[in-house]
This record gives structure tokens, sequence and C-alpha cells, in this order.
């Protein structure tokens, strides 16, 4: 097989000689939605219908066999993709120079069946000089955008869990968010988890079903799944009859109101009348959630 390029098009006219006097955070792109809106939108206009037939190929770089379903992030005149279960590659922007690349070792440390689920990170967050990566068994890496290296590491659910990460982490307001899938597996309890950004340190974590571990949500939102789950969520013996609500890739970030919006994925199982024989709402599953931003708090 031919090995996989990422081919990048720009504008090679010599009519758009004009200088932006936009700022540097409307020339770049910092994530999967671009700001935490999730918009992906950008302003820049020196692309438009009259002009775009012009667009021409400016540089490639080959890519190892493997998957490679993300899109770049752009920023500081770099540009940052994620290929395999992990690896993180910069490029310089204007000439695709490779600039560094860090193998945060997923698919060795992924064992078994956990290596089949996904499809490994979708995408990548940049702010304030750090890029973010979470890898598909769990870990949540913030690297230097100057060079690739490593300043923390945290993992966000133990190894070996049938939990994997395969969507795009947040960052944005000084914290990177991370939510994972693996409810089309198993009855697990779904969450998203915040870090702050510049330590690593875990500053709090909602759960999206009822359990017996505490969450950020606070009482009501406890009381609310509990009322929803009429029959309870556990069996005689302990272990989970019902749950999932993973959150594999929907975040989004409000600054004015101060709130984080999630989008809650399916139960475990599909069939509520095995998950939940006596009914109820089964609350968080399949809803937008919004929570404080700094507490996590419903």
């Amino acid at each position: 097989m031919r090995p996989l390029l990422i081919l990048l098009a720009v504008l090679l006219l010599g009519a758009c000689d004009r200088v932006s006097t936009r700022d540097n955070a409307a020339d770049e792109w910092h994530g999967f939605g671009n700001d935490g809106a999730e918009l992906h939108y950008s302003p820049l206009d020196e692309i438009d219908v009259g002009n775009v037939s012009g667009l021409k190929l400016a540089w490639f770089a080959d890519l190892p066999q493997g998957n490679s379903a993300t899109g770049p992030v752009m920023a500081e005149g770099k540009v940052f993709i994620t290929t395999g279960h992990g690896h993180v590659r910069a490029f310089d922007a204007a000439t695709g120079k490779p600039l560094w690349d860090h193998d945060s070792l997923a698919r060795e440390a992924s064992k078994g069946v956990q290596l089949q689920l996904g499809w490994g990170p979708k995408g990548l967050a940049y702010e304030q000089g750090r890029v973010f990566l979470g890898t598909h068994d769990g870990r949540l890496i913030a690297l230097t955008a100057s060079d690739g290296t490593k300043l923390w590491e945290q993992r966000d659910y133990p190894a070996g869990d049938m939990r994997y990460t395969d969507g795009p982490v947040r960052a944005f307001g000084g914290k990177v968010l991370i939510g994972h899938g693996g409810a089309d597996y198993t009855p697990l309890r779904g969450y998203v988890t915040a870090y702050d950004a510049a330590s690593g340190k875990r500053l709090w974590r909602f759960h999206t079903v009822p359990g017996d571990e505490p969450s950020a949500g606070g009482d009501k939102a406890a009381e609310l799944m509990q009322r929803s789950w009429p029959g309870g969520w556990t069996n005689p013996d302990g272990s989970r009859r019902g749950g999932g609500g993973t959150v594999w890739n929907a975040l989004s970030h409000d600054p004015e109101l101060g709130l984080i919006y999630i989008g809650v994925g399916n139960g475990f199982p599909y069939n509520q009348t095995v998950r939940s024989p006596e009914g109820g709402d089964n609350l968080f599953l399949s809803s937008i959630v919004a929570v404080k931003e700094d507490t996590g708090e419903y």
C-alpha cells in the first residue's frame, strides 16, 4: 500500500498580496471546531467564489500506514496532526517541513480487545503554547507546541478498561476536557473530566448516569438521575445491569455564561427493557447537559 498522504492546499495567487490585519487567533485553528462554540468557522476571507479555482497544492507529507481520521490543528506557524492510536506530528505550516513528533506508545499500552475499540484519536487541541492529546488507552498528555516536549500526563481511566478515547479533547479557559467511548460494549458509567491545562491537575468529573462514586454534578443531578432509573442500575451481586452515557465527542463552551455543554451518548444495553425494565427516562442518556465550567456542577 502506498503511504497515506496529507494534502494541504493553499491559495497561490499573485493578486492576493494584501497583509492581513487580523490577530493570530483569527488566522489559526485551535481544535476540532476551532473555538469553544464548535462553529467550525473561520472569519478569513482571502479565499472566495472568485478565486477558489486557483487553489494549488503547496506541500504534502508522507504518513505511515494506519488510521489518520483526524482534523489538523494550526497554531504558531505549525500544523499539528495525530495518527494511529496517539502519535502527534508537527509540520511547518508554510513549507511542510517536519518539525517534531511524539509517540505516546498507545498501541503498545492498549491490550487485547481494547486495541480493537474505536478508531484512535480524531483530533488535538491547542491552547497557550500547549498541544493536548487524548490517547486510545485513556491518557491525557500535554506537549509543548514549540518542540513536542511532554509537560504532563494523566490517566483518565484505568489501564485495560473497556473504555477508549477516540474523540478529540477540548481546551478552553485554562481547562482541558476529555470524554471517552465504550458504552456500545459494556454497562460502564460514562463521564467527562476537566483538567488544569497548565499542571494537569484533575479539577472535576461529571458522571452522566447514576452510580456509587460521587459526581461533580451535585445533589440536584444525582437526584434527577436516581429518580429516572426507578429500578436501580445494579444487579443483586452488585454488578451494573444498565449504564452507558459515554461522551465520545460532543463538547462545547459558552464563556459568557460560564457553561460547558455535553452531548451524552447511548445507554447499554440499547434495549431499555433489559437496561431498565421498570422504565424511566434513564437520565442523562442521549441528552444535552449543561454544567458550570469551573466546578462541573449541574
